[in-house]
């Protein structure tokens, strides 16, 4: 079996993505380079150090109302985040399994 046409167009797949750039943009559709996504890291964990310093704070009488305040956001961002990831996983379970019917079409048996 010569596998050398195959081997020639993934080199060319593979060179086309090398040389295409990768833009990132932010929600107002702003291209965003590199140095700010390294920014945005360095400042997540900051969020997260700070997060974790507020674990230690008494705040009297008002704690449970600032633990229910803490709770319901990080609730509230989980299901944002359900309600944006849950359509990607159905339209992508819906092309995996249509590559797998693909598949088998030409499986004989």
């Amino acid at each position: 079996m010569d596998t050398s046409d195959l081997q020639n167009v993934i080199a060319t797949v593979n060179s086309l993505v090398a040389a295409t750039n990768v833009s990132i943009n932010d929600l107002s559709g702003t291209p965003v380079g590199m140095s700010n996504v390294t920014d945005l890291t360095a400042n997540t964990s900051t969020v997260f150090s700070y997060a974790r310093g507020l674990a230690d704070v008494n705040m009297g009488p008002i704690t449970p109302l600032i633990v229910f305040i803490f709770t319901a956001f990080v609730i509230f961002l989980f299901v944002r985040l359900l309600l944006m990831l849950l359509p990607l996983l159905g339209a992508m379970s819906g092309i995996i399994r249509k590559l797998v019917e693909l598949i088998l079409e030409f499986i004989p048996g």
